[in-house]
């Protein structure tokens, strides 16, 4: 048997000075069926999931970032962080942003390559590409922090 789907009935009816509405519970003032409208529904599993993969991502980036900036000049440090980088890459490429927050996905890909990219020129020697890709990195952080704020999602925290 085909289910016929259901439309909630929004036609503004005017009754001499009074707007009323029509409501699944009848006719009422616009107020009344504002107040009576579904709360939103709360974020959807590939939401959490996407907003917990990449918060842990994030901070393995930042922490790998954190320790080869705390080490200048220590190449052989950045060599052995590189692959970590790189897989931050990778597992990126992997992830598939929800619809309401893919603005947040090429920011975050844009961060976790810089970061690579950062690391792979400290590895190289090439200090004025580091800070080059360093100073990326931290604007990418700032827009992605921009617009978490836009669409007025928190990150869950991690425990530490």
């Amino acid at each position: 048997m085909r289910q016929l789907r259901t439309f909630p009935l929004f036609a503004v009816l005017s009754v001499g000075a009074v707007l009323l509405v029509a409501s699944p519970g009848g006719l009422a003032l616009p107020t009344q069926v504002a107040a009576q409208a579904a709360p939103t529904p709360p974020p959807s599993v590939a939401h959490r999931e996407y907003l917990q993969r990449l918060v842990l991502v994030l901070d393995g980036v930042r922490r790998t970032m954190r320790w080869v900036e705390m080490h200048p000049g220590n190449e052989a440090l950045a060599r052995f962080s590189l692959p970590l980088a790189q897989q931050y890459v990778a597992m990126i490429g992997h992830m598939i942003p929800p619809t309401e927050l893919r603005l947040l996905h090429p920011h975050l890909i844009l961060v976790a390559e810089n970061a690579e990219c950062a690391i792979a020129a400290e590895a190289a020697g090439d200090g004025r590409g580091y800070h080059n890709h360093v100073r990326t990195v931290r604007e990418e952080l700032r827009t992605l922090e921009s617009v978490l704020h836009h669409l007025a999602v928190e990150l869950p925290e991690i425990p530490r």
